[in-house]
């Protein structure tokens, strides 16, 4: 994935491309002080709540927590309400 100046996203993949403009009211999320921590967070409770579902044999949980992308929203209710507590 690139980034040009003018707020576009081309995403080359599998030959195909995209040419996505950016509204200028979303262009914050661009910044790396707010992308990086983002991702990090995400991928960082992604991997407990899927490591949690599948210690408990949860399989629905875990293909839905595997293919839904909530940036942690969905990996934070299952880690708090769902998930089998050990003794």
């Amino acid at each position: 994935m690139s980034i040009s100046i003018g707020l576009t996203i081309i995403v080359i993949q599998t030959g195909a491309v995209w040419n996505m403009q950016i509204p200028e009211s979303l262009s914050w999320i661009l910044n790396p002080y707010v992308l990086v921590p983002l991702l990090v967070w995400s991928v960082a409770t992604k991997g407990l709540a899927l490591w949690y579902s599948a210690r408990a044999s949860q399989k629905v949980w875990f293909v839905a927590l595997l293919v839904i992308n909530t940036i942690g929203i969905l990996e934070i209710i299952y880690l708090t309400i769902f998930r089998k507590k050990s003794k």
